[in-house]
């Protein structure tokens, strides 16, 4: 089994945080190159029946930023375990390099396991900026189109902002999201990401998916959690 549960939210942990009025927040996206932080993936999932325990680590690190804002992310995965093993020879970790606009639009996927699966796991990842401030309650939505050529699959997110958080310790902002691509049938992604206000980092996602599809798997349901470890 090939997963990829890596793709997509790189966006998220480029978003940093100001104040618009006093109940109003103001997302801007501030990509650095050499900004490098690493995630805890960790999942259970059922395909077709059968309960899947995956766990990863991931580490994403900005290697280009254009003077548009457009970004890229060069993400690795390690220590991938499925039900408590280690996957077989080929079937494990690859990296992956995603290009994302200012706003987390995503312009281009490439890697070893690239293919439609993977477009349309990542549009289901999206974490794309309002066009203004937002209070808490707020909610903002993106459409995203179907591309024959990559294998995306028209859908829309929507977004809420939920407002002041805490992870442990730390300060962040919480927001709401649901992913749905286009039809009955389609996947859908919904859950809630936290973003660390001193610097915009993303802290903590959870996320439960239905009928995501990965490559050489096929449509897979469960719920999903990436927690900042470094």
């Amino acid at each position: 089994m090939k997963f990829k549960l890596g793709i997509g939210f790189a966006a998220v942990f480029l978003t940093s945080l100001a104040f618009g009025t006093i109940d109003a927040y103001t997302f801007k996206s501030t990509p650095k190159e050499g900004d490098v932080l690493k995630y805890k993936q960790a999942a259970k999932l059922d395909l077709n029946g059968m309960e899947i325990d995956f766990s990863a680590t991931s580490t994403r690190k900005i290697v280009k930023v254009d003077a548009a804002g457009t970004f890229t992310v060069k993400e690795d995965l390690a220590d991938m375990k499925v039900n408590g093993q280690e996957p077989p020879e080929g079937a494990g970790p690859s990296g992956s390099t995603m290009t994302f606009t200012n706003k987390g639009e995503l312009v281009k996927l490439e890697g070893d396991h690239v293919d439609d699966s993977a477009y349309r796991t990542s549009n289901l990842e999206l974490f794309v900026l309002p066009d203004k401030p937002v209070n808490p309650n707020d909610t903002w939505s993106y459409e995203f189109k179907e591309n024959k050529t990559t294998g995306a699959v028209a859908g829309k997110a929507t977004y809420t902002f939920i407002g002041d958080d805490k992870v442990g310790t730390v300060d962040v902002v919480k927001v709401k999201y649901l992913v749905k691509e286009t039809g009955d049938s389609g996947a859908s992604s919904e859950g809630f990401i936290w973003i660390r206000k001193a610097d915009g980092a993303m802290v903590k996602l959870t996320s439960k998916w239905v009928n995501v599809p990965i490559a050489g798997v096929g449509p897979i349901s469960g719920d999903v959690t990436v927690t900042l470890i470094q």
